[in-house]
């Protein structure tokens, strides 16, 4: 091992390839800068196959050993801080340390770690990704291991799904962080700037990814001469190191802990983090009104047709752009361009017939509102690009907002790829491991359960239209719940949550509904969905990180029942849902139940590949025979052929990211 003086004076990278069982974590100090972070990184991480020389297996044994041996003098947190910074993340230090955070998690949390909590923290100090079932204990792990990595003096952002969970998060682990010495803080996006700014300067920080990206950008763009290291600060030039003025939001990309990271690291990994600011338009209200009045007049399939392999989007056909050329030959100005005609209508196109309300968006406070399509959620911070939101407010006869310009863009894998250890864990990686590894070079590894399985997974069925489909739910869920059991009807939109909770109302059901505008108490509504009886109707995820505790009587009964109504474009967004049953050795059922019309399952709507499936599936709806093996191959098969044509499109926006940060590198924005 490297001696403690030299090894301060050596770069990270260099020493853990000397010595790997002493990997060290950057921290703010006179060598790294005050905002430490990868500032040349590679365009694609490459895999590694060890972080550490030790392994996390023999780590976990050990500390439950410790733990199980009863009280002794352990070394005061004082010894094992210094032991942290002078050994790194060494395996007897990293025993140490997780022996001291387990003992005072036991302390003044009450919640004693298991081995499956204690294995998955010494996967995340690796840098790895830890698939652990839902109801094990991410949240106790991920805490876990940002207390050893706060001790050893790296600056933790633990990425959580929602503000909310954040909030609470940080709420109920305070006091372990507080008795190690450690200040922690959580940060929202409605927090003022130096709220946030302050937050950050604590050694571990809840917050969400999204937050992190935006402030990250923002940091981009003012600059801070306080962030660069002396080494920069002497290669920088005194015009440049004037223009850097400002302290930064953050305090360094050093270490991040991923919760949910299957929703990050892919689901959101293809929508751009776009940074804009407000800009005076006075020609956008007649420009929106224009193409959405001329988009109006077109007839489908004539003058237009549905985008291939991008629903939602349509394209104009040859007849279609010589109307609009024609019909806007008086309007001037940039209309006269062929592009921008085509782009602008094709927007308002995507406006009238590609989004819906309550499915896509939301309308509220005359606001449009976006739905976010992997959880379910409302995003008011988020906004459609060029027109198009414009567009839509327009079509819902709201106040135009006002035009934005980008000066600034990233994606996930271009943000993560700036920290120097990456880490997180989900209940559902598998599916996804080999993006995972190619997108951001971290291997996938799966902690056992420590509790047994007791779901039972009910046959699929396939139905001929929504009517069919909300009525069996309907006759299901009143049969459950008058056995005592709970249930969960899982749908695909608000619309469809809005139609489903008014059915049961009509059925004399009592029905709890839950959808995106009712995010504010959407945890509590989830926490209370197992007590007997309970039917609660929602949309897609919500609620995802919140625990339903089942009473003694639905636990007797048979427990939670989901019900899926949803037609997710992937199988692991279906193991998420069924995983809300049976957590922690609880019993509990899942089904799922499929219809044709009025869904991308319909034969019409399907790739002409998959289309004798449709209506193989269409067949066995009508005479409800081989339902079950018609309605499996249908859905896995499309979800097959949705699952690559994301990858195909998260690829396409990584390389359309990169062309667009290097065209905003040459302009320098004044704020």
């Amino acid at each position: 091992m490297l001696a403690p003086t030299l090894s301060l004076l050596v770069p990270s990278a260099l020493r853990n390839r000397l010595s790997p069982a002493a990997a060290r974590l950057p921290r703010p100090g006179p060598l790294w800068g005050a905002y430490p972070e990868r500032t040349a990184h590679p365009a694609r991480r490459r895999p590694v196959r060890w972080r550490t020389a030790w392994s996390a297996e023999r780590v976990a044994h050990a500390v439950i050993q410790r733990l199980a041996d009863g009280p002794e003098q352990p070394p005061s947190l004082a010894a094992t801080r210094a032991r942290l910074a002078r050994d790194g993340l060494a395996q007897e230090a990293v025993i140490e340390a997780l022996t001291a955070v387990c003992r005072m998690m036991a302390d003044r949390v009450g919640l004693s770690p298991v081995r499956a909590q204690v294995l998955c923290a010494a996967l995340l100090l690796q840098g790895r990704l830890v698939e652990m079932d839902t109801g094990e204990g991410k949240t106790c792990a991920a805490a876990l291991a940002a207390a050893v990595a706060g001790m050893a003096g790296a600056m933790v952002h633990v990425l959580t799904a929602n503000e909310y969970l954040a909030a609470r998060d940080r709420q109920g682990l305070a006091p372990l962080f507080d008795a190690l010495g450690l200040r922690s803080a959580s940060v929202s996006e409605t927090d003022e700037a130096a709220t946030r700014r302050d937050a950050y300067r604590a050694r571990i920080v809840y917050a969400t990814a999204r937050c992190v990206a935006f402030d990250a950008l923002r940091d981009q763009q003012h600059g801070s001469a306080a962030r660069r290291s002396p080494v920069d600060a002497l290669a920088e030039s005194s015009t440049e190191a004037a223009d850097r003025t400002g302290p930064p939001l953050l305090n360094g990309l050093c270490m991040a802990i991923v919760d949910e990271a299957d929703s990050v690291l892919i689901d959101e990994a293809g929508m751009p983090l776009v940074l804009s600011e407000p800009v005076d338009d006075p020609s956008l209200r007649g420009r929106v009104w224009r193409a959405l009045s001329l988009a109006g007049r077109l007839s489908a399939e004539q003058d237009f047709t549905p985008a291939e392999g991008v629903p939602g989007q349509w394209t104009l056909t040859d007849a279609g752009r010589e109307r609009i050329t024609a019909w806007s030959a008086a309007f001037g100005d940039a209309w006269r361009h062929p592009l921008f005609r085509s782009e602008l209508i094709e927007q308002a196109l995507q406006a009238l017939h590609g989004l819906k309300r309550d499915v896509d968006y939301l309308v509220q406070d005359e606001q449009v509102v976006i739905i976010d399509a992997a959880s379910g959620r409302a995003a008011g911070q988020r906004r459609w690009s060029r027109d198009l939101h414009a567009l839509v407010a327009l079509k819902e006869r709201l106040p135009i907002p006002t035009a934005n310009r980008t000066i600034a863009r990233t994606t996930y894998p271009r943000l993560f790829a700036r920290y120097h250890h990456v880490c997180g864990l989900s209940g559902t990686l598998h599916e996804c491991r080999a993006e995972l590894r190619r997108q951001y070079g971290l291997a996938v590894r799966r902690v056992p359960r420590a509790h047994p399985l007791r779901r039972r997974v009910r046959p699929m069925r396939v139905f001929a239209n929504r009517t069919a489909q909300f009525d069996a739910a309907i006759r299901r869920a009143g049969r459950l719940a008058a056995l005592g059991r709970a249930v969960l009807l899982v749908t695909d939109s608000v619309q469809d949550t809005q139609r489903l909770a008014a059915a049961c109302a009509a059925a004399r059901l009592a029905v709890t509904e839950l959808s995106a505008p009712h995010e504010a108490i959407e945890a509590r509504v989830i926490a209370e969905a197992g007590q007997p009886g309970r039917i609660t109707v929602t949309t897609q995820m919500a609620g995802r990180g919140t625990d339903i505790a089942l009473s003694g009587r639905v636990r007797d009964a048979g427990g939670l029942h989901i019900l899926s109504l949803q037609h997710n474009r992937s199988a692991r967004v279906d193991r998420q849902v069924a995983g809300r049953a049976a957590r922690r050795g609880d019993p509990g059922s899942f089904e799922c139940w499929i219809r044709l019309d009025d869904s991308p399952l319909a034969p019409a709507r399907l790739p002409m590949a998959l289309r004798p499936l449709g209506w193989l599936a269409a067949r066995a709806a009508r005479t409800g025979r081989g339902q079950e093996r018609a309605a499996t191959l249908l859905l896995r098969a499309w979800q097959y052929w949705c699952e690559h044509d994301d990858r195909d499109r998260r690829s396409r926006l990584d390389r359309h990211d990169r062309h667009w940060s290097r065209a905003l590198s040459f302009t320098r924005i004044k704020v």
